[in-house]
């Protein structure tokens, strides 16, 4: 009977072990559990933070860029208006020049001093032009080219001239560097 006694006690006392390792098994397991739902959210405040962070850069990226672009289209459409500036600034000496040249014309009637201040200008003007990359096309003498002459006569060869050679020159043609700016007016041999 004491046996059975102490059977019970410890059958009693084994449970009550039992019971308190499975409590402390939770408690443990809930604190763990706290933990780490408490580092859990540390982690995806974290994130959350580091998101916004980078939400943020991103868009003061999208606003550097939408400014760049704005400022690169504002300086081409200035580029364009403003283009010929330089060389309008070139040709105001020009202007002014022939302008004197009009008023010395009304009161002077030497003209050969009025033609040599004009061949002056003229001087003047093509050296402005040609520094801006003008330059005249040669026409007579050279093989008719569609691309650089416009042919509106035809006249028949004379003796020593090729067929489809430029003879006379009734307007002149000019390029800009390499885009043909106006071409030749001429006058070529038939074939």
């Amino acid at each position: 009977m004491l046996r059975k006694k102490h059977a019970k006690k410890d059958e009693k006392q084994s449970e009550q072990r039992q019971d308190m390792e499975t409590e402390y098994q939770d408690l443990t397991e809930d604190g763990a559990n706290a933990g780490a739902q408490t580092a859990g959210a540390a982690d995806a405040e974290r994130l959350r933070a580091e998101a916004e962070e980078w939400k943020d850069r991103a868009l003061r990226a999208l606003a550097d860029m939408d400014n760049v672009r704005r400022r690169a289209r504002q300086e081409a459409e200035d580029a364009r208006r403003y283009a010929s500036q330089t060389l309008v600034s070139e040709l105001l000496p020009v202007l002014d020049n022939f302008n004197r040249a009009l008023e010395h014309a009304e009161q002077t009637s030497d003209y050969d001093a009025l033609r040599s201040g004009v061949e002056l200008i003229h001087r003047q003007l093509t050296e402005v032009l040609e520094k801006a990359g003008l330059e005249r096309i040669e026409a007579v003498g050279q093989p008719f080219d569609p691309n650089l002459h416009e042919a509106i006569m035809q006249v028949e060869p004379q003796e020593g001239q090729a067929p489809h050679e430029v003879v006379e020159e009734l307007r002149a043609g000019y390029r800009m560097k390499d885009r043909v700016v106006r071409p030749s007016l001429v006058k070529v041999t038939s074939a």
